[in-house]
């Protein structure tokens, strides 16, 4: 059986879907919710706020572990076909925690988090044999093409542009992107679903379940059980039937659609 995903897009007959998560995400902003319960909320809505039809995310991973050294709050691996994966590593903070103080220093809490995304490149540069394992590259070069990227998601939306070019700056200057939770939501409510993934080698029916978005992010565990035996140059066409062997679904996907032959 094949869905109809589009459904989900704007004017779409099941947008009321899409709408009725970023409500809840939006009402979490603005309450103050803490980190743990922002963790909860995307780990069970991976795949509506990080796939796309660009570079397609069929797997995002919750809490994945860098040795027995770091854990970063997610993962999510982008496709970039023959060119390899695409890594990027978040840290979550708070949507009430500031990036800059009145007097535009960085917060405690930014200095914070770019120290452990610090902490992340040096393990990474100084154990690239063990990372290049557990998360297979194409590339024989450790950062060509911009394999690893580093996200940390951080308060509320400023409408302060000086602050805006001044944490940009920062940023690039730190190796790193800064975002704040407002630029979840606009990733949640301005992301398009099409019915198939964009894996020619796959089936209809299979590009199908793979297109699936409402897929929550895996455990380490079950991310280790579908690298051990894959290769990074088309990885989901390689891997399809282990990646949706581990697959969860979320709620949504069981009240709004017939599940029959989509994973379980």
């Amino acid at each position: 059986m094949i869905y109809d995903w589009s459904l989900l897009n704007k004017g779409g007959a099941k947008r009321f879907i899409i709408e009725g998560v970023a409500a809840e995400f939006k009402k979490m902003i603005d309450s103050n919710s803490d980190e743990g319960v922002f963790q909860r909320f995307i780990e069970e809505n991976a795949g509506l706020f990080f796939s796309n039809n660009i570079h397609p995310v069929h797997i995002v991973i919750s809490k994945p572990q860098l040795g027995n050294d770091f854990i970063p709050d997610f993962l999510y691996i982008a496709d970039n076909f023959s060119y390899g994966l695409e890594f990027h590593l978040i840290e979550l903070e708070t949507a009430s925690d500031q990036e800059f103080t009145k007097k535009g220093i960085p917060s405690n809490k930014l200095i914070t988090a770019i120290d452990q995304i610090d902490n992340w490149q040096i393990w990474l540069e100084d154990n690239k044999p063990e990372f290049k394992k557990l998360y297979p590259f194409f590339s024989d070069q450790f950062y060509d093409l911009n394999e690893i990227l580093f996200t940390i998601i951080i308060g509320r939306r400023s409408f302060n542009y000086s602050l805006t070019k001044k944490r940009n700056k920062y940023a690039k200057n730190c190796n790193v992107i800064i975002r704040s939770y407002n630029y979840l939501l606009d990733l949640l409510i301005n992301n398009t679903y099409s019915m198939y993934g964009s894996v020619p080698a796959l089936t209809d029916l299979e590009m199908n379940v793979l297109a699936n978005p409402f897929f929550n992010a895996i455990t380490y565990s079950s991310w280790k059980k579908i690298v051990s035996k894959l290769r990074a140059v088309h990885f989901y066409a390689n891997g399809f039937e282990k990646i949706i062997e581990e697959r969860i679904y979320s709620n949504l996907f069981h009240q709004h659609f017939d599940t029959d032959q989509a994973g379980k």
